[in-house]
């Protein structure tokens, strides 16, 4: 019978604590659902938005055909979001809702990945973090092809956890056919296979059966790369060290303070003073990162070298053409494997200090965050000083000027 009893209480115990894992991450999904909602129909269209608009309101064969010339990136969101607005009807609500449910599916899988990689808890917290981000909160209210990305990036990475774990070709094809789903959507996305590939290099038979599959499926508008990506990298500012620094505080607490760069524009602060804001989020990705090391080699491997190798492709590209690469709302597909570094941070500091009651230590690093993510929050909501492409003012403002004759 002590037997028994014994096996029922860890039963009960595993049973308690999923039940506390699956009403935090519920609160979590709620919080980033009322968050992304909020905006859906509030704020004007920006002209990115509309040149989507009105790519998704082109026939497919048009599309194909054209897009080459008139825009660097691929076809694979204007078509998804072409087939939504068939489906459910051509309103602003429906463009961005289709953003808004990506960027909520973003949330989930942030947390689905964390949790086999890194535990539970280090899997809530990185969702909360996500789901609390300006620019995936922004990303999640733009008529643009970021949250596809960030969705089919955290995807990749699952499946190539998958072949390095059990080897088995399948799970190499459904790599293969990530890889090739987000080179169709976004060539930005070069950037986090290019990591991902640097960890699997030891398993060259795997990611040759990858790579052969996604070179498969993007073989029909691999003739129309080279036309697009032209265009990709226009005429933009000088790279300096702040973009360095605009790049790794979009990625961990999102800009928005301060003075720091948003989501369409660019900040001012010096680098001593972005230095001093990073410090915190620097610390707690650090600890993560030899919390995730101990606790799952090759996913913190494939974590780390799908941000960090994203990030140095970034800087690296911006330093050869000499000017910036890409904006950091553009790889904001990046920005869920810095947050899982976070969020495993915010666990090994309560693990760490072993003589502080737990739920003091974990409540403390919370509030470090949220002191950051939910000032952000809030000027990205309402504050006018970032408020930028007001057209729906300036119409406001041409048609008081108006008068007849």
């Amino acid at each position: 019978m002590g037997r028994f009893a014994a096996v029922r209480a860890v039963f009960a115990q595993r049973s308690t604590t999923r039940a506390v894992e699956l009403g935090a991450v519920t609160l979590v999904l709620l919080l980033a659902a009322a968050l992304r909602v909020e905006l859906l129909v509030e704020r004007a269209l920006w002209h990115d938005e509309a040149f989507s608009l009105a790519v998704a309101r082109k026939p497919a064969g048009y599309i194909l055909r054209h897009l080459p010339a008139a825009d660097p990136h691929p076809p694979g969101y204007y078509l998804l979001l072409r087939g939504v607005l068939l489906a459910f009807g051509d309103s602003l609500a429906v463009a961005r809702g289709l953003s808004a449910v990506l960027g909520l599916l973003a949330v989930w899988l942030t947390w689905a990945l964390g949790r086999r990689l890194f535990g539970p808890a280090a899997g809530v917290a990185a969702a909360a973090v996500v789901a609390l981000h300006p620019f995936q909160i922004f990303a999640s209210n733009e008529i643009r092809m970021y949250p596809l990305a960030t969705c089919l990036a955290l995807v990749s990475t699952w499946a190539a956890w998958r072949g390095m774990q059990g080897g088995r070709a399948r799970d190499w094809i459904a790599y293969g056919l990530t890889l090739g789903a987000m080179a169709y959507v976004s060539y930005y996305t070069a950037v986090v296979a290019l990591g991902q590939w640097a960890v699997l290099l030891r398993r060259s038979r795997g990611l040759a059966i990858a790579l052969a599959v996604a070179a498969l499926v993007y073989s029909p508008w691999l003739a129309s790369v080279p036309r697009a990506i032209r265009g990709i990298v226009g005429v933009r500012e000088r790279f300096e060290l702040r973009h360095t620094l605009e790049l790794f505080a979009t990625q961990t607490y999102g800009g928005y303070l301060f003075g720091t760069t948003t989501y369409l524009s660019g900040g001012g602060l010096d680098p001593v003073q972005h230095g001093m804001l990073l410090v915190p989020f620097l610390l707690l990705t650090a600890g993560g990162l030899v919390a995730t090391w101990k606790a799952n080699r090759q996913g913190a491997a494939l974590v780390v070298g799908g941000w960090l190798g994203g990030v140095a492709a970034v800087v690296l590209a911006s330093l050869a053409l000499g000017h910036l690469a890409a904006y950091p709302r553009q790889v904001v597909f990046l920005q869920p494997f810095a947050a899982l570094l976070v969020g495993a941070g915010i666990v090994r500091l309560k693990e760490v200090i072993e003589r502080a009651p737990k739920v003091a230590v974990g409540g403390a690093a919370a509030v470090l965050v949220l002191s950051f993510l939910g000032p952000a929050v809030t000027n990205l909501q309402g504050n006018p000083a970032y408020q930028v492409f007001r057209y729906d003012r300036a119409a406001a403002y041409v048609r008081n000027l108006y008068r007849p004759g």
